[in-house]
């Protein structure tokens, strides 16, 4: 099984499984225990990608978010004019 924690490394090893996969459905047959296998590890390293993904966005996110707090100046009104606080 492959372990990758990063979205490249992932996506060669789901390429990877998914030639091998397509491999032993050639030669074995679409039932087999071996394609069966390599079908489970297909979907695990999917699961993690997209877990992978999802973490990055929400990462993003909450980094944006808190770039916005500290770097959005405010505005109130002063008189006639805007003024920055």
């Amino acid at each position: 099984m492959y372990m990758e924690n990063n979205d490249s490394e992932i996506r060669k090893a789901i390429e990877a499984i998914r030639e091998e996969m397509t491999l032993a459905v050639l030669a074995y047959g679409l039932e087999s225990t071996i394609v069966l296998r390599k079908s489970k590890e297909l979907d695990d390293l999917l699961n993690r990608f997209e877990r992978l993904k999802s973490e990055g966005k929400a990462k993003r996110e909450k980094e944006a978010m808190g770039r916005s707090k500290g770097g959005v100046r405010k505005w109130k009104n002063e008189g006639d004019g805007r003024a920055m606080v």
